[in-house]
């Protein structure tokens, strides 16, 4: 049996952050995949010159801990400014400003109530209901907040939706990589041993860490063990090897999101350029344009459709596409994902804290979007608290230098 210090299940960047931050800190450290990518929800698609994102489309200077381990990886040469265009609303057929619908009496009467206004134990409805305008909310602003989750947000914790970070202003406020979103996701895997297209068909507690069997019957033990998968996942994983966290983790419930991707040719659209599309009264969250990052003169243009839940069928969300971007011709190039996200709930916070209290003393850490936020930094965030724990104070401090790391093992299929 091969056996590491650490196994991490699931090759997202909650996962990558985590294995790389072992590795600084002087681990062994596997990474294992069920698919045949890594990435999770950075997922960047390539047609010819032009590209799309059909995953997270932004990294912003505010993500201290994701700017850090793109430093660790040589990311921070690669980043390139995302455009300023405007987002707009489509309504009865048409696309408007965001500001059409908004009540600017309510607005101001509403706006004081910001100061002293508490995130924490309310939900997104009724913390923006009342600072917005109840009518604000509902007919303008939950759209945005969410098509910012792909999720319907009114009863998302509030607290959790945006969070007050410091900005590094030395990086650009808003920005992308050269090549993507999920060139971070390269660059980290080519420093870390991978292997894809590996499916886990058990993990069993072995002596004092763990046992992980595959799909293709290869068995692997490890002293500690890394679960960077989604919450319905992570349960079925955890049956046999710790029932109690297994069944907690029976409190978060997720979604499946499906997007559709397309490359159509410039001509074949009388669409100005803009930065996404909201729609309160359509099949979708929202329309991601890929204008913020191509110039006028370039011949494509790249959209991606995040659809709600239930999705139409493929003949029925290409009618939308066609529709909305009133599309003279075919596409030149289409792509289809399906993501689950989690779906938070009011109480998560305090569900989350049961979790972790459970967790104490373990050699079994949970990480992923589904536990303190849905953004990357969110994710990056509590992968290196989860290595904190895996590793002593001492090694820990080693993850705290802007340390570039240089490639190790190649990536294993």
């Amino acid at each position: 049996m091969m056996h590491r210090d650490v196994i991490v299940i699931g090759g997202g960047i909650s996962g990558l952050s985590a294995a790389q931050f072992c590795r600084l800190a002087g681990k062994s450290v596997l990474v294992i995949e069920k698919e045949s990518r890594v990435g999770g929800c950075l997922h960047t698609v390539h047609h010819g010159d032009c590209r799309l994102e059909l995953g997270a489309h932004s990294f912003f200077n505010s993500y201290g801990n994701t700017l850090g381990l793109m430093r660790r990886v040589g990311a921070l040469s690669e980043i390139i400014r995302r455009g300023k265009l405007p987002y707009r609303l489509l309504k009865d057929g048409r696309l408007r400003g965001v500001l059409s619908r908004l009540n600017w009496p309510q607005l101001l009467l509403s706006l004081p109530h910001l100061f002293g206004a508490k995130k924490e134990g309310r939900t997104v409805a009724q913390y923006y209901g009342r600072i917005m305008g109840r009518d604000n909310y509902r007919n303008l602003f939950r759209h945005f907040l969410n098509a910012v989750i792909s999720q319907n947000a009114d009863q998302f914790p509030a607290d959790v939706l945006f969070k007050k970070r410091p900005r590094d202003k030395t990086i650009l406020r808003n920005f992308t990589l050269q090549e993507g979103m999920d060139q971070l996701i390269t660059m980290c895997a080519h420093n870390l041993d991978i292997c894809t297209s590996a499916g886990v068909k058990a993990v069993h507690a072995y002596g004092n860490g763990y046992r992980v069997a595959l799909q293709d019957d290869r068995v692997l033990t490890c002293d500690y063990l890394i679960l960077a998968v989604p919450a319905p996942t992570a349960e079925k994983l955890l049956q046999s090897a710790s029932p109690k966290i297994a069944q907690l983790l029976q409190s978060f419930r997720a979604e499946i999101m499906t997007t559709s991707g397309v490359i159509c040719r410039a001509e074949d659209l009388d669409l100005k350029r803009l930065a996404g599309i909201v729609a309160p009264d359509d099949p979708f969250y929202s329309v991601v344009s890929m204008d913020v990052i191509l110039e006028n003169d370039q011949p494509w243009r790249a959209f991606s459709f995040h659809f709600k839940r239930p999705a139409p069928g493929v003949d029925g969300r290409k009618a939308v596409i066609r529709r909305v971007l009133n599309l003279k011709a075919e596409p030149v190039a289409e792509f289809e994902r399906e993501t689950v996200l989690p779906a938070y709930k009011p109480d998560h916070a305090e569900t989350v804290r049961e979790l972790d209290d459970v967790l104490e003393g373990k050699n079994l850490f949970l990480t992923g979007n589904y536990l303190t936020g849905l953004s990357i930094e969110d994710c990056v965030t509590r992968s290196k608290e989860v290595v904190g724990r895996v590793c002593n104070q001492r090694a820990a401090s080693a993850f705290q230098t802007d340390q570039k790391i240089e490639p190790a093992p190649t990536i294993a299929g």
